[in-house]
């Protein structure tokens, strides 16, 4: 039996597709749950045919998807589209994560056939959305059978954290989500056959990832540093580069009550003025880019520079004095589970003391820094995105809310700035062919002016593997594709 082994450091918080939103997710599913559409090898400027083919109308609000030949599920039942029509609608309606890549979208049968996915206004994106694992598609009757439903009382979840309910090349034999996931193929899988027989996809630390692959427990590592890769040797360690769409950022929470002087907009513009961003570049090392804005610089949209995004002590002095700050501790929340955080908040916090700012560190693991985020428990967060379609539209996630709630204030009608922004973000939501990379870019100066978040970076991504191995390729969506690789 051939076994492929992965070591990686696991960002998950479930292993349900249409739940799974961090990295582990994203690659796991991708080799369990085929999409309609998807991306070939690393090539993501071109959506092609999967489950089914696609046409766009000419004022991009209907998108018609169409089967295309057989698929089959694990268990060998043929893929519908019913099960395209439920995984759809289930995205939507358990209101995940995951759930606002199809938010005005109607999902609708047409036929046996087909089917239409309808936008409330001009939707140019919505091809590059559906290769994203959360649109992956689960078979209808196994997940209702184990409580899945179309709306908040979706029980399906448990269940689908260890069993498969998709038809792509692998699915899961055993599944622990703290330590270790195990693959086997699909026996209908209808595609090309995998190589391996299996996959094991060990959650391991970045530091302990070289000794793995020099000692023979492992043939990928994911997460390893760029100083530990560049001690292996290279006659038996190959290391397969691609295009990141990730980028590194400060996020400043917005809701005044848990966030107090961290929701200032003249603090967060002290501090957009305090960082030496050329040492943060050289801190993370080789291929490191320095983007002006979240967008990464692979998508349109993205800015090489922004005058407020520049290292000047002196104009993030004025801004501090304007804020009123006092001088208590403000609280710098990161992951202490990824290799390299650790010295980014330190430059930080001495950048930040430079000018007057009293910076806490406040290091936990990626499970707790996610939960404080989502839940609005933090002052300064180290947080990073990556994309989930590589379209710029994807960046209006972080946008001012249409309407306040218990936990955001950061929206229209509500707050200043994000009165302020609301203009771009319609322009750029409105604008198709060749002007939406300019609007893209409007919005983008107008955060980078008055939006709550730094830019810090967007970092090379790469693999070190077994140099016997052929077909790794890096997917700026998916990371790896396990049915491509081989011997």
């Amino acid at each position: 039996m051939k076994t492929l082994t992965e070591d990686m450091t696991y960002s998950l918080s479930s292993m349900d597709p249409q739940r799974a939103f961090e990295a582990t997710g994203y690659e796991v599913n991708h080799s369990v749950y085929e999409t309609a559409l998807t991306f070939k090898g690393d090539d993501l400027t071109k959506v092609i045919p999967s489950v089914c083919t696609y046409k766009m109308s000419a004022d991009n609000t209907v998108l018609t998807l169409t089967l295309n030949g057989t698929h089959k599920f694990s268990d060998g039942k043929p893929v519908t589209v019913d099960d395209i029509v439920f995984s759809y609608q289930r995205l939507q309606g358990i209101k995940g994560n995951p759930s606002y890549l199809l938010d005005g979208v109607t999902v609708k049968k047409v036929d046996d056939k087909s089917l239409t996915l309808t936008a409330e206004q001009s939707m140019p994106e919505l091809p590059t959305i559906l290769p994203s694992p959360p649109l992956g598609i689960v078979e209808k009757s196994v997940v209702e059978r184990h409580g899945g439903t179309t709306d908040t009382k979706d029980g399906a979840e448990k269940y689908l954290t260890d069993h498969s309910a998709g038809s792509g090349p692998y699915m899961y034999d055993t599944v622990s989500t703290d330590s270790s996931i195990t693959l086997k193929r699909n026996p209908y899988y209808t595609g090309s056959k995998p190589y391996f027989d299996r996959v094991v996809v060990n959650n391991v630390a970045s530091s302990s990832q070289k000794i793995n692959l020099e000692g023979g427990n492992a043939d990928i590592a994911e997460d390893i540093t760029e100083s530990e890769a560049s001690k292996l040797d290279t006659a038996k360690f190959t290391k397969t580069e691609g295009e990141s769409l990730s980028t590194w950022f400060l996020d400043f929470n917005t809701y005044e009550k848990n966030s107090g002087i961290a929701a200032n907009q003249d603090f967060v513009s002290a501090m957009k003025h305090s960082i030496n961003y050329k040492k943060i570049i050289e801190q993370i090392g080789s291929g490191t880019k320095a983007p002006a804005s979240l967008i990464p610089f692979s998508i349109a949209g993205a800015l090489k520079s922004d005058d407020n995004l520049v290292y000047d002590t002196a104009k993030a002095k004025a801004y501090l004095a304007k804020s009123g700050y006092d001088g208590s501790e403000v609280r710098l929340l990161y992951s202490d589970e990824v290799a390299h955080l650790r010295e980014v908040a330190q430059l930080v916090q001495a950048d930040a003391k430079a000018v007057g700012i009293n910076i806490k560190l406040d290091p936990q693991t990626d499970a707790n820094r996610l939960s404080q985020s989502r839940e609005h428990k933090y002052q300064i967060a180290i947080s990073n995105w990556g994309a989930d379609y590589p379209d710029p539209a994807n960046y209006l996630a972080f946008v001012p809310l249409d309407k306040a709630d218990d936990a955001h204030d950061w929206a229209y009608g509500e707050s200043k700035t994000a009165d302020e922004i609301k203009p771009y973000v319609d322009a750029a939501k409105n604008t198709s062919g060749n002007k939406r990379p300019k609007a893209y870019e409007d919005l983008m100066h107008k955060m980078d002016e008055v939006g709550p978040y730094i830019p810090l970076y967007q970092p090379a991504n790469f693999v070190m593997g077994k140099s016997s191995l052929k077909g790794i390729t890096y997917n700026g969506i998916w990371n790896l594709a396990y049915a491509d690789i081989s011997e």
